[in-house]
């Protein structure tokens, strides 16, 4: 009798040191991957998810749509509360090409220099038609899903500048107590603006028109990203310089990924005097940035080229983290997080890589 007793004792014990050991095991298979995902900056949700990835090319043309999802990703003024900007002034060396395998690179499509929510175009450098045949212009009226005034049914822009436009004066609607934010100009051809100059130029003079107006194929107006605001009660009725309008914009536009293009400040860059009613849309970050650091699109093109993917600009809200920056080559090696390319229109790209905050 004993001597079972004594059996199932040693069967009892056998059992639990294997489920000790399988514990440890299991213990320590959880801390070398833990340790893991730290030392690359990773998180568990990452590790089961694989959100290391290169995102399809409809994933980079299509950004989230503020309009349906509540603004969310740039036009919720609260979720960019408290922006931290990291800025070296080191610039970082890019990878050599023989340090870079072919299966890690992400190649920039033909064209790519010229086309992009960054775009620099003014009197130096002009817009380039050719390679933008495949933009998402659309008309303004067809898409927009807040009801303001248009000054002509056939205005058309960039359908995703559109979405954020919406947010933007559904959002100053709401501050101000009124519906009379309304865009007045957006998208132009190359004959139009040539038409336009010429008006301009003959009833004002040449000094005049280089002041206020852009040579035709200079104008930002060709991008689609540029909007013309203005006041409206019923019909036009007022200038969108001194209104209630004009303040809360020029005061909250970067949250939606907008600048004020033509400041009186930088006009000596610019080559165009101060307009109270241009935005251009550039999307976050790159709006708060240049607001932060009271900078021009030509300032921040320029200030640009001191990051590299090696050592990038990083920008955190309390919604996400960005890390962005410049090449000259074609091609970068694959980001980690989803990101979006940009040329400059000038010599080279600049990369915005985000990852969400959770």
């Amino acid at each position: 009798m004993a001597a079972r007793r004594n059996g199932k004792r040693k069967k009892r014990n056998t059992a639990a040191i294997i489920l000790v050991s399988l514990l440890f095991i299991l213990v320590t298979a959880v801390i070398v991957l833990l340790g893991y995902l730290v030392s690359n900056g990773r998180t568990i949700r990452d590790f089961m998810e694989g959100s290391a990835f290169m995102p399809s090319r409809s994933e980079e043309a299509a950004p989230a749509d503020p309009a349906q999802s509540g603004g969310t990703e740039n036009g919720d003024p609260e979720s960019h509360a408290g922006a931290e900007i990291e800025s070296d002034p080191e610039a970082g060396a890019e990878d050599p090409e023989e340090d870079v395998p072919e299966e890690e690179r992400y190649y920039f499509e033909e064209g790519q220099l010229h086309r992009g929510d960054l775009i620099l175009v003014n009197g130096e450098y002009p817009y380039s038609f050719t390679d933008n045949q495949a933009s998402d212009l659309v008309y303004i009226r067809g898409v927009k899903t807040v009801d303001y005034a248009l000054a002509k049914d056939d205005l058309m822009a960039s359908r995703h500048a559109v979405s954020f436009l919406d947010v933007m004066i559904r959002d100053c609607t709401s501050a101000i107590g009124e519906d009379s934010t309304g865009v007045t100009e957006a998208f132009r051809t190359y004959e139009y603006q040539d038409e336009l100059y010429a008006e301009i130029e003959e009833e004002y003079g040449e000094e005049y028109a280089k002041d206020y107006v852009a040579s035709p194929g200079y104008s930002e107006h060709h991008t689609g990203l540029a909007f013309d605001l203005g006041v409206y009660y019923g019909s036009y009725a007022d200038s969108f310089t001194g209104s209630a309008n004009a303040e809360w914009i020029n005061e909250n536009a970067q949250y939606y990924g907008f600048i004020r293009r033509y400041r009186e400040d930088k006009t000596d860059i610019t080559g165009i005097s101060g307009e109270t009613w241009h935005y251009r849309y550039v999307g976050v970050p790159h709006s708060i940035v240049m607001e932060l650091n009271d900078l021009c699109l030509e300032e921040y093109i320029d200030r640009m080229r001191e990051y590299t993917q090696q050592n990038p600009l990083k920008v955190s809200f309390s919604s996400a983290h960005y890390e962005v920056f410049y090449t000259a080559k074609d091609w970068i090696r694959i980001p980690e997080g989803t990101f979006t390319v940009s040329g400059n229109n000038v010599d080279g790209y600049i990369v915005t890589v985000r990852t969400d905050l959770t």
